[in-house]
């Protein structure tokens, strides 16, 4: 599947409504060109496999049959590089390469996989089964067990703890290790400053008066 990668675009969009592993209905308008709207019907979340094996999971992507193309927004990527050169794109994530794209009718294109569910299945247990895929075979289960067994414990202080109990642990398994568990927990991380300062006054307060 083909991606238009854009750097002006402030949102990404779709073109087929089953690229969506979850979706709902949104009136949400964009402008395209210099004058026209066009309303999407849904907005949704999808999951995509680059050319180079990386997999991006984006959010509050719309669904716009009326363009006939999908646009994926350099906007909507954390923490990367766009490098553009004549004929090719390149995008740079911690220092590696995640996407390559080439040049057609003046815009840059790039190849994609589409990972979607099927109807029925839980999205979460497939965006944890899909990036759980994408690690290296070689990672050993032992740091996975200890990982979960002691509540998703940091890698650093785990390694530590792992060391001084005579587990010898490889280096690229600390670094190429991901919890897809803690994966989705960052992604849906939502910190309530509201409540968090009312129980700090309250606390405050109570302190004072005992």
């Amino acid at each position: 599947m083909l991606f238009i990668v854009d750097t002006t675009a402030t949102v990404c969009a779709i073109s087929k409504l089953d690229y969506f592993y979850d979706y709902y209905q949104t009136n949400k308008t964009i402008r395209w060109g210099k004058a026209k709207t066009i309303k999407a019907k849904y907005k949704g979340a999808i999951l995509l496999k680059t050319n180079q094996n990386y997999i991006i999971h984006l959010k509050n992507v719309l669904y716009i049959p009326n363009l006939g193309i999908n646009i994926l927004s350099t906007q909507c990527l954390d923490s990367i590089i766009s490098i553009f050169i004549p004929k090719i794109v390149s995008i740079y994530k911690n220092k590696k390469c995640i996407l390559n794209g080439y040049i057609r009718n003046s815009l840059y294109i790039t190849p994609t996989t589409i990972l979607y569910p099927k109807i029925g299945y839980n999205s979460s247990n497939i965006i944890a089964n899909t990036i759980a895929k994408s690690m290296p075979n070689n990672i050993d289960s032992t740091i996975l067990n200890w990982h979960n067994r002691l509540g998703h414990m940091n890698l650093k202080p785990l390694a530590i703890l792992l060391k001084n109990m005579n587990i010898s642990i490889p280096i690229a398994s600390i670094k190429y290790f991901k919890c897809s568990t803690c994966l989705l927990a960052k992604d849906n991380r939502y910190i309530h400053k509201n409540h968090y300062l009312a129980n700090h006054r309250k606390l405050a307060k109570e302190f004072i008066v005992i």
